[in-house]
């Protein structure tokens, strides 16, 4: 405390400290503070948007006085110096500036009659004795943040507590405002056919009770300033219109109107998120789809929110991208887990029932195939950096494109599913033949009791059904775990050919998908070659030869999506690329 205000660290918020450090150099305030004790404080709130406190003067200067300092001019009341003010406020407020006022008053009451002269005047007959522009500079990265954020698709609003001229010149600095022309107004909602010419298309304006998620929105540029005492007033026809526009500025606004504007956006479709660090935001940041507060923000608002912002607010895009990414990757997993861990395992439960058939897949191995194989390469999968920009992509529509679509479904089943099964089931059947003699035709309706002993001569039905089916039932699994190295090397990429984005070169490389390859093998080495486990399981060795016969028809599903691929690149609005995944 000994040393000069300026030269103090001082802990507090930044317009407190920038005031106390601009009066130390304007006056000597030891003077004032021994001349006057303050004996009552009504501290600011975003309500009132303003402080006031009462001082009583020394035995020398008995006199009361109140003293105001607000954001709000019109919560000054009638005072005799108005105009000026207003007319300073003005001329400061396009700059940036926020430009609270002071204001005193003298008072013949303290105590309970200074309440009871409040009750019956108000915050009248106010001298304002000055105003200060303070200068809160934006973060310097928040201008490409936008920039970055719109580029993504995502509309980018601020909703603030400054004045509206104030919030509109700093929407301008920070290239929200995308335009030096002035923004629509209130005015502008409440008769849009007045500029009806911004519109993208030629809709008209008859229908402003139904909004539809897409609706044609005002070209870039286009911008709106609206202030709380306005949105008290909108129906739900203006905020259809209001919620078209892509720039928007929401200046004087309460904590409830915060929390209205988060609800009216919800209500038409658009997933809302919200940064914020004071208490005022939390009931904003609670209800949004996303709320992000600000690591030196205060308590409440990092309670309400769901994120916590460490660093900058370019970390907003980066954000956008990893989810994205995450989003696509996950969606890469199910299309990989499908083919082998659905398709492929409930075609010889069908095969079996209808046909009778021999069982080509036991319960066992279609476990194993679920919880180890399968896992090891899928795990992988979740390390896939981006095919492409994923910025550059409009946002998802979470009411309509689901995590898990008609198309992984049909790439899934239909194309890579039918392929694996095909080949995996035939490779069982070609072991059958080649060892017992037996054909495809011949199992047709044997229903687990062909009758060998007099159709084909050295073969019990109790050989057959133990030894050569259990054989080939591994067959089939180590056929479907190595075709799966195929589909996982095409499923990393939804439109780039393997030659274009291998898991090699170091802009997509991701040797963990070799890892898990060589774990699944390993998985089913040790299930179908450890004697233990084959008598325990009723599992058999694989001759070797139907260890390498899976390998083409690997390099098979990987050539037949490459050609899928490649028809999609070519011709992006054929069949091939509606039905692309």
């Amino acid at each position: 405390m000994a040393l000069p205000i300026p030269e103090r660290k001082i802990h507090g918020d930044a317009t407190d400290s920038a005031l106390l450090r601009f009066g130390s150099q304007v006056a000597d305030s030891s003077v004032l503070e021994g001349c006057f004790e303050r004996t009552q404080e009504i501290p600011f709130n975003s309500r009132n948007k303003w402080m006031m406190a009462v001082y009583q003067g020394s035995a020398a200067q008995p006199e009361v006085i109140k003293t105001l300092f607000g954001s709000d001019m019109m919560s000054a009341g009638r005072t005799g110096n108005e105009k000026d003010a207003q007319l300073a406020l003005v001329k400061g407020a396009p700059d940036g500036r926020f430009v609270p006022y002071f204001a005193k008053s003298a008072t013949g009451s303290n105590g309970s009659g200074l309440q009871e002269e409040l009750t019956r005047q108000g915050l009248q007959e106010l001298c304002i004795v000055g105003l200060v522009g303070i200068m809160d500079p934006p973060r310097p990265e928040i201008k490409d943040t936008i920039a970055s954020c719109r580029g993504a698709g995502a509309r980018f609003f601020m909703v603030t507590g400054d004045f509206g001229l104030t919030a509109s010149a700093i929407a301008k600095q920070i290239g929200l405002f995308s335009s030096e022309r002035e923004p629509d107004t209130y005015e502008d909602v409440a008769d849009p056919t007045r500029k009806g010419y911004k519109i993208n298309n030629d809709g008209d304006y008859d229908d402003l009770g139904e909004y539809e998620l897409g609706r044609p929105r005002f070209r870039e540029g286009t911008a709106l300033l609206l202030t709380g005492s306005d949105i008290t007033k909108m129906s739900p026809g203006e905020w259809n219109l209001v919620c078209a526009y892509e720039e928007i500025v929401f200046a004087r606004t309460s904590p409830e109107q915060k929390l209205k504007i988060v609800t009216e956006f919800q209500a038409r479709d658009g997933v809302v998120a919200v940064t914020g660090d004071g208490v005022n935001d939390a009931p904003a940041l609670k209800a949004a789809d996303v709320g992000v507060a600000v690591v030196t923000g205060s308590d409440v608002a990092i309670e309400a929110a769901d994120l916590i912002l460490l660093g900058g607010f370019d970390s907003i895009p980066v954000a956008m991208r990893l989810g994205r990414l995450v989003f696509q990757n996950l969606q890469k997993v199910i299309g990989y887990l499908l083919p082998a861990g659905s398709w492929s395992e409930i075609w010889p439960v069908l095969i079996n029932t209808f046909l009778g058939t021999p069982l080509s897949l036991s319960s066992f191995l279609m476990i194993i195939i679920c919880c180890f194989t399968d896992s090891f390469p899928c795990t992988a999968l979740v390390m896939e950096q981006q095919e492409f920009n994923l910025l550059a992509l409009p946002p998802r529509n979470a009411k309509k494109e689901h995590l898990i679509t008609g198309r992984i479904y049909l790439q899934s089943y239909v194309f890579i599913g039918s392929v694996m099964t095909f080949f995996s089931n035939m490779l069982f059947y070609m072991y059958i033949k080649e060892y017992t003699g037996v054909a495809f035709k011949d199992l047709v309706f044997t229903f687990g009791s062909p009758n060998f002993e007099n159709r084909f001569p050295g073969i019990t039905d109790e050989m057959f059904n133990g030894y050569y089916v259990n054989t080939g039932q591994c067959v089939t699994f180590v056929s479907l775990v190595i075709m799966q190295w195929g589909n996982i090397l095409s499923i990393r990429n939804r439109r780039l050919s393997i030659l274009q984005a291998d898991p090699i070169r170091p802009e997509r490389r991701n040797l963990w998908l070799f890892a898990g390859m060589l774990a699944a093998l390993l998985m089913a080495i040790f299930v179908t070659e450890v004697p233990w486990i084959n008598q325990v399981m009723l599992t058999n060795p694989v001759p070797i030869k139907y260890w390498l016969l899976p390998i083409p028809c690997a390099v098979a599903v990987l050539l037949l999506d490459e050609i899928r691929k490649a028809a999609v690149r070519s011709f992006p609005k054929s069949i091939f690329g509606y039905l692309a995944w």
